[in-house]
């Protein structure tokens, strides 16, 4: 299992980046291309990855995403064609 490290700087983590979102110890990106990723703390599913595991390189968990908005444990994602999903604790 990969070690988790902390930063001290900012350290370049994903490239064409244009939304992020940040949850209480879990964070998602959009890309250019509509892909979201995900990482950090996953142990209530909150990644969407469908495991338990926490992630410490961003994921990459579902196309064609143009909004993510994350809670404590929980994300929520509007795909392009107003489709939501909703993933983590209800």
């Amino acid at each position: 299992m990969e070690r988790q490290r902390d930063r001290y700087k900012p350290t370049k983590i994903l490239d064409h980046v244009i939304a992020v979102s940040l949850g209480y110890c879990h964070s998602g990106a959009i890309t250019q291309d509509g892909s979201l990723y995900m990482w950090g703390s996953n142990d209530s599913g909150q990644i969407g990855d469908g495991t338990t595991e926490d992630r410490y390189k961003p994921t990459k968990i579902l196309d064609h995403v143009i909004a993510v908005s994350l809670g404590s444990k929980s994300q929520w994602s509007n795909y392009t064609g107003w489709q939501f999903v909703y993933v983590g604790i209800e």
